[in-house]
């Protein structure tokens, strides 16, 4: 039975622990495989293990909660906490009090992560030196400080660094210190909302932060949505920002005519009497023919225009009856059926639909599946857009490699006979070593790729050929990337025991 399974059988009855403890309690190599994957095993592990220095250390890497449950004696001994908290600097949240008030051990902790530090004793949240060591290691602790430190310049910026949104706790001094500020939105662009009136209507900075998270706009002083430069930077990642834009902006015919044209469906939030002007309504469909659906209806019952809509932009659209003009809701149905019908078989408009989201390639029709140009730009975009093609596609080789070089987990959609490919396969296994699922059989037995696979993701083990599961540079690389991969060493042999840790 394997390590999994038995912890499957253990899952199932947890009472077998009890009834039959020896059995698997006092196996070292479970143990640890096991109190990795669920620490509240440890609880039960036989007491010579639980006094075992190496053993533990290497459970507290990956399970520091597993620390209350060790030798009381390893416990009070802090030489040996010193050295746990090295190994995982979050063992200190189940440390005992006289730990936690060592500044030696408290210190090491926070040198290995600076999230411990609201674990550390209270009266280290006075001390200087301590708190510095958390900021520049990660702490998110600025908030459990005093006003003295939160005005300490130094602090805060080491805090804001790691963690701009830090800077809600630093005092309104620093909240308008413009280096501060500008520090805190690169690590968060969303950190804006804590800097002071002033900064948030600073137009660098807000330019800044909505470069780092255009969803930092909400953040920005309304003084700013006026600002044609602010709010175009905003939508450039596509993000529907113009909602914030002052009325005087979406009111503006050449604002509006310069947005639609690059952002079809930000007409939806251009002022009524320009969503009836035709020029704009047809140059925002050039960009997204969907975008008649923002315009007013009442171009929807004007044959003329839809005719002008055929002409220009190149689809198969039909006005609504206006027999219907009562009923909007089924106009806006019918109209969105339309548009999808005829967009989807025009390649123009998918070309830019899959260039801006790849998947978008599986409302396409199966001409355009099979489009080559059109393929290749949805996988530049999405790898995962493979799904969507045609079988012939999924067997050209080009439109592979750049699919799972944008998404390694691509290659399950590839050809089996790309599957077979060294160079396809070695290119996702380099991304994500578990692709090697996904590879020809012949594959999982080539020690170039499965040696590629393990030292990205140990647990690609599992995929690996038997004949390679015994091979020591495998499993050694396997279970350095990730020590759970021992469970995949085939039969548990005695290669096990020359594997390093």
């Amino acid at each position: 039975m394997s390590e999994e399974d038995i912890l499957n059988e253990i899952l199932t009855n947890p009472y077998i622990l009890e009834e039959e403890g020896e059995r698997y309690l006092t196996d070292k190599d479970f143990m640890l495989y096991a109190s990795i994957k669920y620490a509240w095993v440890f609880e039960y592990t036989d007491d010579k293990l639980k006094a075992d220095k190496e053993f533990i250390l290497q459970v507290l890497k990956y399970s520091p909660s597993c620390f209350k449950w060790i030798d009381r004696k390893l416990k009070n001994n802090n030489q040996f906490v010193l050295q746990a908290v090295k190994v995982n600097g979050l063992v200190l949240e189940y440390a005992l009090k006289q730990s936690k008030v060592d500044k030696e051990i408290v210190l090491e902790a926070l040198k290995e992560n600076g999230k411990a530090f609201i674990f550390a004793h209270k009266k280290f949240y006075l001390d200087r030196e301590v708190v510095l060591v958390a900021m520049k290691n990660g702490s998110t602790g600025l908030g459990y400080l005093n006003e003295l430190l939160q005005r300490d310049k130094e602090i805060v910026l080491s805090a804001v660094i790691n963690n701009g949104s830090s800077l809600e706790h630093a005092s309104t001094e620093l909240q308008a210190d413009k280096e501060v500020v500008l520090t805190a939105i690169e690590n968060d662009g969303c950190a804006l909302e804590y800097a002071s009136q002033e900064l948030q209507s600073d137009k660098e900075i807000v330019l800044k932060a909505i470069q780092n998270d255009s969803d930092a706009l909400e953040f920005a002083s309304n003084t700013l949505y006026s600002d044609k430069e602010i709010i175009l930077k905003s939508i450039e990642d596509g993000k529907d920002n113009l909602k914030y834009a002052d009325d005087r902006l979406l009111s503006d015919r050449e604002f509006i005519l310069d947005v639609v044209g690059k952002y079809g469906s930000a007409l939806k939030y251009a002022s009524q009497e320009l969503c009836f002007e035709k020029v704009i309504v047809l140059k925002a469909m050039e960009d997204d023919p969907y975008a008649l659906l923002y315009s007013d209806k009442l171009l929807w019952f004007d044959k003329e225009f839809m005719i002008e809509v055929n002409n220009t932009i190149g689809v198969s659209l039909e006005g609504v009856d206006k027999k219907y003009m009562n009923d909007l809701d089924y106009c806006s149905e019918l109209m969105a059926w339309n548009i999808s019908k005829s967009v989807n078989s025009n390649r123009e408009h998918m070309l830019k639909l899959v260039k801006r989201k790849g998947t978008t390639i599986w409302s396409a029709s199966a001409e355009l599946k099979a489009d080559r140009t059109v393929v290749l730009e949805a996988v530049k975009n999405d790898g995962d857009a493979l799904w969507n093609v045609s079988e012939e596609l999924k067997a050209d080789k080009e439109i592979v490699m750049i699919a799972v070089k944008n998404d390694a987990f691509a290659l399950r959609y590839a050809n089996m006979e790309l599957r077979n490919d060294k160079d396809v396969v070695l290119q996702a296994v380099i991304s994500n070593g578990i692709t090697l699922e996904y590879a020809s059989e012949s594959l999982k037995a080539d020690k170039e790729i499965v040696f590629t696979a393990v030292k990205s993701n140990g647990l690609a083990l599992q995929y690996v050929k038997n004949s390679l599961k015994d091979d020591k540079d495998v499993t050694n690389n396997a279970i350095k990337n990730n020590v759970l991969a021992k469970r995949f060493i085939q039969g548990m042999t005695e290669i096990q025991k020359d594997v390093k840790w």
